[in-house]
């Protein structure tokens, strides 16, 4: 094998450093290389082995060694499928490719069967535990402990006795990652939700105590909490000069807390204007630089709208939103962007299953849109990027079609939920669909790609 080096890094379509520099885990104990790879083929459990004994063991080596060779592995599809159809946006394996290439040279200390003396973690994303204030309709007892009762109600199998699933109950996990404190460059926490876990700060802790404040912090977050018990969140992160935060819902109002069970739109506002106001956040509004297409563009605060069938049609209404309070960049307020992330399991929330009558009304709102964001006076760059995203949102869910089977079980897991959670689906989604019917009206032409 050819010495690898930086630039044939950055040119090569199937290496990616996440298997030199990570183990990421669930709070089942499940491990892989990173957080897209495949989450129904984990390479090891860390209930069953310790992190360094899964670092060389038969599944990690394998993968390494397939890299090497220049063979993609199976589980790692999902970043080679974004690179193949979308040229616009890059895959994780790009990301971490960009923001370690320091590293590369780590791939030329490799065995050929993919062995890997140096143990030296530097990008952690531990999922701890399921600890979540909020169950989604998307989500479920594997990463939100607020979903117990509900699976036992649905009457799901093998749901564990205790709402709370955490690694931690490997008494010594925390111990193992006490090697790696002053080499880790960057920690990526989400959950459950990191804001109300223990660990997260306890993690925090201990990178303050190695003076290593200037790992880079990388959330996906609820934001519907800041405060853990004494503990401030914020406190701590004026600590922590290099951060990214993506606040995470699925709506606003009525819908959003439909689709996300137990949030507050009113709450978490006021916690958003909390942070901007902290003086974290660059919220000068008499700045030359505020309206910069390259701040908006580097913002470390975004919102990460999480999309699938239920709240498809709901985008538009929350972009809307976000501006009219301030939340987002319409130029009077901070400048940060909205980003929108599929549903792609479980697959009756897959937007690209939905049928073409549904993805025709987005389509058609679509054309219209630019339109309702100028008159809330939002800034060209800002509609520009909101208009790109939405289109690749319509064209992501016209590459795959309408499942009737899987919209059936969309309409039999919403009465359950509804029943369960005592919601009502026409209530909550009345403006867009008249009754959960809709889902399996197929009758329209899908207009072409945009």
């Amino acid at each position: 094998m050819n010495k690898i080096t930086s630039e044939i890094l950055k040119k090569s379509d199937t290496l990616c450093l996440a298997p030199w520099l990570s183990i990421h885990t669930w709070p089942n104990g499940n491990t892989y290389p990173c957080c897209t790879y495949d989450s129904l083929d984990p390479i090891g459990n860390v209930n069953e082995n310790t992190l360094e004994e899964i670092w060389n063991n038969d599944r990690y080596t394998e993968i390494r060694a397939q890299m090497l060779n220049g063979v993609k592995p199976k589980g790692c599809s999902r970043c080679y499928k974004i690179e193949e159809t979308n040229v616009k946006v890059n895959s994780y394996r790009q990301k971490i490719n960009k923001d370690f290439i320091q590293h590369a040279d780590l791939i030329n200390h490799t065995q050929p069967d993919g062995y890997l003396e140096a143990f030296d973690l530097r990008l952690w994303d531990f999922r701890i535990s399921n600890f979540c204030n909020l169950k989604c309709r998307s989500c479920g007892i594997e990463l939100s402990s607020s979903w117990h009762s509900d699976s036992i109600e649905l009457g799901y199998t093998n749901v564990p006795e205790k709402a709370l699933i955490s690694v931690t109950e490997r008494k010594d996990f925390l111990s193992q990652i006490q090697p790696h404190y002053d080499k880790v460059e960057e920690i990526y926490f989400a959950g459950g939700e990191p804001l109300i876990m223990p660990e997260h700060y306890q993690m925090l802790d201990e990178l303050i105590k190695t003076g290593n404040t200037s790992c880079r912090l990388r959330y996906s977050t609820n934001f519907t909490k800041l405060k853990f018990g004494k503990k401030s969140v914020i406190d701590y992160w004026k600590l922590f000069p290099n951060k990214q935060i993506f606040i995470s819902l699925d709506g606003i109002g009525k819908t959003g807390e439909y689709v996300r069970k137990g949030l507050n739109t009113e709450q978490l506002y006021k916690n958003i204007h909390e942070y901007y106001e902290s003086g974290l956040f660059i919220r000068d509004l008499n700045s030359e630089t505020h309206n910069s297409r390259e701040l908006y563009i580097n913002s470390g605060l975004g919102i990460m709208v999480t999309y699938g069938t239920l709240n498809f049609l709901h985008l538009f209404d929350t972009i809307l939103d976000l501006h009219r309070n301030n939340i987002v960049s319409n130029c009077q307020g901070a400048p940060m962007r909205v980003w929108f992330s599929p549903i792609m399991y479980p697959l009756c929330y897959d937007a690209g299953r939905l049928p073409n009558n549904i993805k025709n009304q987005f389509f058609n709102r679509l054309n219209t849109f630019e339109s309702e964001l100028e008159e809330q006076g939002i800034h060209p760059y800002v509609i520009e990027d909101t208009l790109e995203k939405l289109k690749e949102v319509y064209n992501t869910s016209t590459t795959r079609g309408y499942d009737e089977e899987e919209m059936q079980n969309l309409i039999e897991i919403t009465k359950s939920l509804d029943k369960i959670r005592k919601e009502s689906f026409e209530e909550c989604l009345g403006q867009y669909y008249s009754s959960p019917k809709v889902f399996i009206d197929n009758s329209e032409n899908l207009i072409s790609k945009l």
